[in-house]
């Protein structure tokens, strides 16, 4: 079973969706969550700041479209209280700079090779010290 970046946002019930994973695997079946790591949720995500816009344990809902932003704490919580068995944990950094643009707005200038490649770097962007990516293995 694999969950990808997104799917938990929309989900108020982390417990109950691993339940559900635990119940329909078969023995020695996994599962593998990939999410935007929630050590960038506080933050506005723009390169170069650290601008908090939200507390970290503030977990939703939030907005008009209920949305929920998991902890690191919730995830394992729930995987491991479904009766899986925590495998791996995996705290990942973005691999260029793609991850801090957002290439969907027209209206703003794509940054060029060498602000993509500074944005990867801690020193010119506090936010690349943090890891960007969360992935978690486990089994039933």
């Amino acid at each position: 079973m694999y969950t990808s970046n997104g799917v938990h946002v929309w989900l108020h019930d982390l417990k109950a969706m691993y339940r559900n994973i635990h119940r329909v695997l078969k023995t020695g079946g996994y599962s593998v969550m990939f999410d935007v790591h929630p050590f960038m949720r506080p933050f506005s995500g723009e390169a170069g700041t650290l601008e908090v816009v939200k507390p970290y344990d503030k977990t939703g809902p939030i907005g008009d479209v209920p949305r929920y932003r998991w902890r690191v704490q919730d995830f394992v919580n729930a995987i491991v209280s479904s009766g899986l068995s925590l495998a791996r944990l995996e705290e990942m950094y973005a691999v260029d700079g793609t991850f801090w643009v957002d290439e969907s707005d027209d209206d703003v200038k794509q940054p060029s090779q060498a602000e993509l490649d500074s944005y990867c770097d801690w020193k010119s962007n506090p936010l690349a010290a943090l890891p960007q990516w969360l992935a978690v293995r486990s089994v039933k």
